[in-house]
């Protein structure tokens, strides 16, 4: 949850199908200049469904960085947030690995890289 007030920071994947067709393209071309990025590391991200977030859940579509598939997700408390966060199982991150969308695996993916991190 964002400390500005912003919400939850998204993409919506049914915009990204209509537009580039392409999740892991998109998250590199509109997003990977704003977060840490350990040099080799694949995207790793989580699909998720409206349906796993609570009902206050309010989706403003708010362009991005040029990104027209930005979604922020507003009015959820840090608590709220926390929530989601973990009742996240690693078997729903994917990864993206030479332009392929991949289940995320915990000892291929990230004891591979975990000493790149700062």
């Amino acid at each position: 949850n964002s400390s500005d007030g912003t919400g939850i920071s998204c993409i919506s994947v049914s915009c990204i199908n209509e537009t580039t067709g392409d999740i892991c393209e998109h998250i590199r071309r509109f997003h990977l200049a704003f977060v840490p990025v350990v040099v080799g590391a694949p995207i790793i991200f989580w699909p998720f469904s409206v349906d796993d977030l609570p009902e206050k859940a309010i989706f403003n579509q708010e362009k991005s960085n040029d990104d027209e598939c930005h979604v922020n997700v507003k009015n959820l408390s840090n608590n709220d947030a926390e929530k989601i966060i973990k009742k996240l199982p690693l078997n729903k991150l994917m990864v993206c690995i030479n332009s392929r969308v991949l289940p995320f695996d915990f000892d291929e993916h990230y004891l591979k890289y975990r000493d790149r991190v700062n």
